[in-house]
């Protein structure tokens, strides 16, 4: 393979990170805005934990999934596998009229990024050269910091919406790059 091909197919792979990311810090933001706690009718602790923390308990869910089906399935399909997950638990989220469909969805959109933030390593330094396996693993976590920052700046930005949109826009915007590895 060459080396443009394997550098590609690295940055493509590291989508996985960006979710990560993404995920990991829009709902700080989120569940911050008025809308949120307007729409959901006000929320209490107990259960903002409950939506924050279900998306960790998915990814050591996407984890342990991965652990008895990505040899069987092997690493591509897996990781579309992962994408087509991570589209579902996007549009849960987005579509949520309740507090149940957030959490959900959050745990849908764990599994998601469990499933592809154990396996894009993996192929990323099977796919690449020897010299370059490392940095092009690394991607992942760079990726990973884009995706908190890109949810930073989202969120900052929905906080001067004054409509339902701001809470709900943030989780249909990862659907984008949840989709790219489905598409291809």
């Amino acid at each position: 393979m060459g080396r443009a091909t394997t550098i590609f197919s690295a940055v493509f792979l590291a989508i996985g990170g960006f979710l990560f990311g993404y995920d990991s810090g829009i709902i700080g933001s989120t569940i911050a805005l008025p809308t949120f706690v307007e729409y959901f009718g006000k929320p209490s602790d107990t259960t903002v934990g409950g939506i924050v923390s279900a998306f960790q308990g998915g990814a050591i869910l996407g984890t342990i999934i991965n652990m008895f089906v990505a040899d069987l399935l092997g690493r591509r399909r897996t990781i579309f596998a992962g994408a087509a997950v991570s589209c579902l638990g996007a549009a849960i989220q987005a579509g949520s009229a309740n507090i149940s469909m957030m959490i959900v969805g959050r745990l849908i959109g764990g599994t998601a990024v469990g499933m592809l933030t154990s396996t894009i390593p993996l192929y990323a330094a099977e796919l690449s050269e020897a010299k370059f396996r490392g940095v092009l693993s690394g991607l992942l976590q760079w990726m990973l910091s884009w995706g908190f920052l890109v949810a930073q700046w989202l969120g900052y930005g929905c906080s001067f919406v004054s409509s339902s949109f701001s809470c709900q826009s943030p989780s249909p915007s990862r659907g984008s790059p949840s989709s790219c590895p489905v598409l291809t």
